[in-house]
């Protein structure tokens, strides 16, 4: 167990999906954050005041890893991000588990399927949760090394 910081491989827990981002893939990812945002924030734009189902949450969902990443970017400098990195994947945690809660629940109740378009902005909205939370596993790893080193 332990984290070699240096060539940014984790083996913590042993989750092989969560590894820790290289400073070169959280850079890809912050400018792709950043343009599926912005047409997030564009599409909650135009869809105000529409009765499109699920828009609202589907908009929020695209920017919020554009919120998170931007707010946790100084990671390799800045002490003390992984408390809030932190959480933001215990919310993102939660939030997965009312989901999977939910779902179960509709299953046993014998509810119809919903629509494709409804299910596909669930899928949209998973991933970049799931995006979001990788973030916040690098965010954590490597600013508490970087937090640990600074305090000796």
């Amino acid at each position: 167990m332990g984290c070699g910081i240096g060539n940014y491989d984790c083996g913590v827990i042993g989750v092989t999906t969560f590894r820790v981002l290289t400073p070169e893939e959280f850079s890809r990812w912050l400018k792709r954050a950043v343009v599926v945002g912005l047409i997030g924030v564009l599409a909650g734009v135009l869809l105000a005041g529409s009765r499109v189902g699920g828009a609202a949450v589907l908009c929020m969902a695209m920017a919020w890893p554009m919120a998170v990443m931007g707010s946790l970017s100084a990671y390799r400098t800045e002490r003390g991000l992984w408390m809030l990195a932190g959480l933001i994947g215990a919310g993102i945690v939660a939030f997965h588990a009312l989901v999977i809660t939910m779902q179960i629940r509709d299953w046993m109740r014998g509810a119809p399927a919903p629509p494709w378009h409804v299910a596909l902005a669930a899928g949209v909205v998973m991933f970049t949760l799931h995006v979001t939370m990788r973030v916040c596993w690098t965010v954590i790893v490597v600013n508490w090394a970087v937090s640990r080193d600074a305090g000796s």
